[in-house]
């Protein structure tokens, strides 16, 4: 049930039965002096509070607490909680649902909420509401200040639920597992329902039909029946089980990997290098240039060491006079 008041202006909203609400963050703890205040009983669901601007009645500030704002367009979105609205249309979000703060200063529950990242008169700054909550026995809203060129919006909000020491219960919606209070529910605090309202564990796997073995690949590359195997039949298993295939080639007398090398075995590799080697060491491959003996495919020497001995003989030593 919802009763509207007037006041000084403003149009007020107010909820007299519990609604439904989602978060923690508007639940203050006992600080051993103040009680415990929950405010999430004022959340609407239903409509939004509403205040008229005191410096133009033109434009008109649409809030919630607690949860988002019922008027929603492409500026004001719907994790928006406080909209400047001009025209049926927003033009600034002063507070969004997701940042949600409270805490207590001089009497009052100050709630405290950001909105757009930029306030267009000074970058640095967000756009920020602020919401006093007064213990009272009636509920009344106004705007406490409005510093425009801030971006700065204060509501003062007097309401028996600042008082504290209200009981309020939730329960944990099934569906669509969050918190909601309501006058019977299992849990006498939001932090409780919060702990509890939490997905149900994963069923277990379906029981196993027909054949259950299970294989895995051991180090020696064979197929070995196993519990936690990776492989549900021995054919899969033995398809991938095999080592890998490594092969080598003879390259300038030695052995290297070559996936299209025609040795299966490093052995097999050395022995046709050896081979190839024998076979081609009558091979000039050294030349002797001004003393000097360099690798060269058409050299008169088929050794270093004969191309040093050969190629030291022309050097002429010239004996100073």
């Amino acid at each position: 049930m919802i009763r509207t008041t007037w006041i000084a202006g403003v149009v007020v909203a107010v909820l007299t039965t519990g609604a439904s609400a989602q978060t923690g963050a508007c639940v203050i703890a006992s600080d051993g002096t103040n009680p415990l205040v929950d405010l999430n009983t004022l959340y609407n669901a239903a409509a939004d509070y509403q205040i008229v601007s005191n410096s133009n009645d033109a434009y008109t500030y649409h809030f919630n607490v607690c949860g988002s704002a019922t008027f929603q367009d492409a500026m004001c979105t719907s994790d928006s909680m406080v909209c400047e609205v001009k025209d049926d249309a927003a033009i600034d979000v002063y507070g969004y649902a997701t940042t949600i703060s409270l805490a207590r200063s001089n009497g009052y529950v100050v709630l405290t909420s950001t909105g757009l990242a930029q306030c267009p008169f000074n970058t640095a700054n967000p756009y920020v509401t602020k919401i006093y909550f007064m213990c009272a026995d009636e509920t009344a809203i106004s705007a406490k200040t409005e510093y425009y060129y801030q971006c700065l919006l204060e509501i003062e909000f007097h309401t028996p639920l600042a008082c504290g020491g209200n009981t309020v219960n939730y329960r944990c919606d099934n569906n669509t597992l969050q918190c909601v209070q309501e006058d019977d529910g299992h849990y006498g605090s939001h932090a409780e329902c919060e702990s509890d309202c939490v997905p149900a564990p994963p069923p277990p796997p379906p029981p196993c039909e027909g054949n259950c073995s299970k294989y895995q690949c051991s180090s020696d590359f064979q197929c070995v029946s196993s519990e936690t195997g990776h492989f549900t039949s021995e054919t899969d298993c033995s398809s991938m089980c095999t080592p890998f295939s490594v092969r080598y080639s003879c390259y300038s007398g030695r052995c290297v990997r070559n996936s299209r090398g025609t040795f299966t075995s490093y052995t097999d590799c050395t022995a046709g290098c050896t081979s190839y080697s024998q076979v081609h060491k009558t091979e000039n491959k050294w030349g002797c240039s001004s003393g000097v003996c360099t690798e060269d495919g058409n050299g008169a020497y088929g050794s270093e060491a004969d191309c040093e001995s050969a190629c030291g003989s022309q050097i002429q030593y010239v004996k100073d006079e």
